[in-house]
């Protein structure tokens, strides 16, 4: 027989679990085996957590409070609620102990973000159930800042009271007062609403009248309420986006011709005349010019120093303080310059042409081609008159064929073929 220095003791580990739901209190566990032994032990059921918390906002100091009860409250005498500023670690407040599943907290502050505790009341532990809520403000005051375009406003609107991730919408009414260039409205609106969670809030509103006073009208609401504010501001201008009106020709010479037009509409003058830009060039192509004196003001021009016979397209822009606007155009033609015959006698030939304020020159022969051969003189005669559109050339054959050149500027030409009368007068 061996006898151990040391005594052996052998160690047997169970695990014993109980399953379904306990209702919160007292338990005692006793273990035994087959010996008349026995060991016990004392097990503590904390309380259920009360359940469903929900929180309201009452107004912008206030919440209520409203829970279930746990599934089984036996045990239970009432409820105490706790609430603390989500940022804070301390409970800035308690609620009083209530047997009631609903508690109004009051004496808050408007804006804060609050913590709310709810736990069962038991001479057993309890557990808590927390939820949290931020209240939100009255958008009672706000303060916007504007910059002006020329097609629209930016906005930025403060909000006192603001509160984050509450959530806000913003209207705003546009009203067009008048169009500051020519003293008149039209008193068209526009409405926009968006959505906004932060602050400053940004507001762009476009497609408005350059050069024009607007009156602009802000709401914000919120879960709580709705504040308005209203004011007037103008549009920046913006070069005329039409160009002038009704542009014709009224007149025309060998060497000008005189358009006039109608102003830009009031709705796309987009700021105060200035005047009018006009070019030309000739229809069928070439370098487009500028007339000499750029800016003209005024509702007619004559182009001048154009060439005789020929069509010409010429434009009009007006301008104003923000720039040049939009041309528009038509095509005219200078008159063609040729002779006309009045009248016809046996040794006279009466003719005309267009007037111009330049020295004529009038030259004649008579062809080989004449009915009268023994008539044909093939001297070239010639005359100058200044002033005058009209000229009776005389002392001529009886029923000879003539050519008669008329020339200005020594260069532009036209000629016309006439035969005088062989007896007495004819009239063309």
């Amino acid at each position: 027989e061996t006898v151990l220095n040391d005594p052996v003791t052998a160690q047997y580990t169970h695990t014993l679990t109980v399953t379904g739901t306990l209702v919160g209190g007292n338990y005692t566990c006793t273990v035994s085996n087959n010996k008349p032994s026995s060991k016990s032990s004392s097990i503590i059921v904390s309380v259920p957590s009360p359940t469903n918390l929900t929180l309201e906002q009452n107004n912008e100091t206030s919440i209520n409070a409203s829970w279930s009860p746990p599934p089984q409250s036996a045990n239970i005498t009432g409820y105490r609620v706790f609430w603390t500023q989500c940022t804070s670690s301390d409970c800035i407040n308690q609620a009083m102990f209530t047997s009631s599943t609903v508690e109004t907290l009051t004496g808050l502050m408007a804006g804060q973000c609050y913590s709310v505790s709810v736990v069962s009341v038991s001479d057993l532990p309890s557990n808590i159930t927390t939820h949290n809520i931020t209240l939100v403000t009255d958008p009672s005051s706000f303060n916007i800042d504007v910059a002006s375009t020329s097609h629209g406003f930016s906005l930025v609107v403060n909000l006192s009271n603001y509160v984050e991730n509450n959530i806000y919408c913003i209207m705003t009414n546009v009203t067009l007062l008048r169009f500051l260039h020519c003293n008149n409205g039209l008193g068209s609106s526009n409405v926009t609403g968006q959505i906004y969670d932060v602050n400053p809030m940004n507001l762009s509103i476009i497609g408005l009248v350059p050069n024009s006073e607007y009156n602009i009208t802000v709401v914000v609401n919120n879960a709580l309420g709705s504040r308005t504010q209203s004011f007037s501001n103008q549009t920046q201008p913006a070069a005329p986006s039409d160009p002038p009106q009704d542009i014709v020709a009224v007149n025309q010479t060998l060497f000008t011709i005189t358009i006039s037009w109608q102003p830009v509409d009031c709705a796309h003058q987009n700021g105060n005349i200035t005047g009018y830009e006009i070019r030309y060039r000739k229809e069928d192509g070439g370098n487009t010019k500028a007339v000499s004196d750029r800016v003209i003001i005024g509702a007619d021009y004559t182009v001048t120093d154009l060439q005789p016979s020929t069509a010409y397209l010429i434009k009009v822009a007006a301008n104003n303080t923000a720039g040049r606007g939009v041309f528009g155009n038509i095509s005219a033609s200078t008159l063609l310059f040729e002779v006309h015959v009045i009248s016809t006698t046996s040794t006279s030939i009466n003719i005309s042409w267009p007037e111009v304020d330049y020295e004529v020159l009038i030259t004649w022969i008579s062809t080989l081609s004449s009915h009268c051969t023994q008539n044909v003189d093939q001297s070239l005669k010639n005359d100058s008159v200044n002033g005058q559109a009209s000229y009776v050339i005389d002392g001529l054959k009886v029923f000879t064929e003539y050519n008669i050149t008329l020339c200005i500027n020594g260069s532009i030409c036209t000629f016309k073929t006439v035969v005088t009368n062989a007896t007495g007068v004819f009239i063309s």
